[in-house]
């Protein structure tokens, strides 16, 4: 079953399966790309992550049909943020994995301020811990109930997003995005082994890392080590390159840097 969904003033709703476990049980996964002129910026790596963390549930999706539901669900010359969300499909009610489900794909474009590119961000540690053992940290699965809770609570304590540690106190990311350290002469990044969703902004920043003259490396780092960073910057698809400006009651600049200006630019323009 494919279900399509495009932004509409009056209407935004679809026919859907009530017994479809992506509904009921969170089962699936999904991917957001950055979309201009109806091309998905760094589409291999989206699709090839969303591909990826299908596989990593047992949620069978063939490629070939992936890439005839995009030319379906995307319009020419849209612009905006792209979502794709694969679901395990409609199954009798249960855990227990079901043989007959097949997966629901389904796909929105909606509008995005292109102010939001290079912004800065404030973050607030959340009290809720990320489970480095668990798949949905690694992985974009549709189970993003503490992202959404801790994202609240920073917001009700006047910072915009939330700071993730995982069980041991190790720094992990935020909410929705990748976090970089910028300590001594290194660009540090926690590695995905502690809890973190491998981002495709990630991903690209460590191939062309020497491109734009940085030193990368993936480390674990405590909340005072990051806190006592020089520069931190988040990362994601939509953002792009954004400077962290205040981490609990510490404080960075908040000019992005030249290198990741550049790096912006490097991105859009490859496509």
């Amino acid at each position: 079953m494919n279900k399509i969904e495009q932004d509409a003033t009056d209407q935004n709703a679809v026919l859907f399966d009530l017994s479809d476990r992506g509904l009921l049980l969170g089962d699936g996964v999904f991917d957001t790309s950055l979309v201009i002129d109806g091309q998905m910026v760094q589409r291999e790596r989206h699709l090839a992550r969303l591909l990826s963390d299908a596989k990593a549930i047992g949620l069978d999706v063939k490629p070939d049909r992936l890439e005839h539901f995009i030319s379906e669900a995307l319009p020419p010359l849209a612009n905006g943020a792209f979502r794709i969300t694969i679901t395990r499909g409609p199954a009798p009610r249960g855990l227990d994995l079901s043989a007959r489900a097949r997966p629901t794909l389904l796909g929105k474009v909606s509008p995005l301020n292109p102010d939001i590119q290079q912004a800065p961000t404030t973050l607030k540690t959340s009290a809720i811990r990320r489970n480095s053992t668990s798949p949905t940290s690694r992985h974009k699965t549709l189970a993003y109930i503490d992202n959404i809770l801790a994202r609240r609570g920073a917001v009700e304590s006047g910072f915009d997003d939330a700071l993730f540690l995982n069980e041991t106190g190790k720094v992990c990311c935020a909410t929705s995005g990748n976090l970089f350290f910028a300590i001594g002469d290194k660009l540090v990044t926690p590695p995905v082994l502690d809890g973190v969703l491998p981002g495709t902004v990630r991903a690209w920043l460590f191939e062309h890392a020497a491109q734009i003259g940085m030193g990368l490396v993936e480390a674990s780092l405590t909340l005072e080590e990051a806190k006592a960073a020089d520069f931190v910057l988040m990362t994601n698809a939509l953002r792009l390159f954004s400077p962290v400006t205040k981490i609990d009651d510490a404080t960075f600049p908040g000019q992005l840097r030249s290198a990741f200006k550049l790096a912006s630019k490097m991105m859009l323009e490859s496509g």
